[in-house]
């Protein structure tokens, strides 16, 4: 089984790849994730009077994984980048990677 991640891999969705790695055991495989496992969140928003301008704060300090404390992201098990040249070939080296195995 495997569990693709990568650089747009963020908020709750990082939490997701979290829990279902933990879960399941899947091999985490592609780029790190574009947030913190442990990270703020539960977000609100407030409109400011005079200008209009819309403002989100988040409300909730998420702790998803004790053990990652303050890891910067989160790291697959097996890291494969994707480069622009792969991209616009129309490859996808982690879909290679899995249909390998």
């Amino acid at each position: 089984m495997y569990e693709v991640t990568d650089r747009s891999t963020f908020s709750s969705a990082t939490a997701n790849a979290l829990s279902m790695h933990r879960e399941t055991h899947a091999l985490l495989i592609g780029e790190a994730s574009g947030m913190k496992p442990n990270a703020y969140g539960e977000v609100r928003k407030f409109v400011l009077p005079n200008s209009r301008l819309t403002v989100w704060y988040a409300t909730k300090y998420i702790e998803t994984d004790p053990a990652l404390k303050d890891a910067p992201t989160l790291v697959p098990d097996r890291p494969i980048q994707v480069s622009s040249r792969e991209y616009l070939a129309g490859r996808d080296p982690v879909l290679e990677f899995i249909l390998e195995q």
